[in-house]
């Protein structure tokens, strides 16, 4: 059995094709997503040259563990960073507190909808990251 088979039943419940084309916007998404790993690259190697590793090398770290000691800090940072916009990011979502309310309108749910901003912050959160490894 292909995976081919399996798509048409992914959306037989959807409705018209006309419903669905409001849940994935590529020029958004690859916008996003190349300009949160132009500015994530950026800022790594700004803090990278200008705070990990100059301090390292007062503690007296050389070789290996001086590019360790920079690649750790930049992704402690970065963690630290995610969870709090992912908390930001949760806080009011309606899913968070009523697990019954997490598919309740799936798969014709607006991600850009910026009435809606939990849906919107999240599909930007989660871009975010994925520039984070792109």
């Amino acid at each position: 059995m292909t995976n081919t088979l399996l798509l048409p039943t992914l959306f037989a419940d959807a409705g018209p094709a006309e419903e669905r084309n409001n849940i994935f916007f590529p020029s958004f998404d690859i916008t996003v997503l190349l300009i949160s790993a132009m500015f994530l690259l950026k800022l790594r190697h700004f803090l990278t040259d200008t705070f990990f590793l100059p301090y390292a090398r007062t503690k007296g770290l050389t070789g290996i563990k001086l590019h360790r000691f920079a690649e750790n800090a930049w992704f402690s940072g970065y963690y630290i960073l995610q969870v709090a916009a992912g908390f930001y990011v949760l806080w009011n979502a309606p899913w968070l507190r009523n697990f019954e309310k997490t598919y309740s309108e799936y798969p014709t749910e607006d991600m850009h909808d910026f009435e809606r901003p939990e849906l919107y912050g999240l599909r930007v959160y989660y871009l975010v990251a994925c520039g984070m490894f792109a």
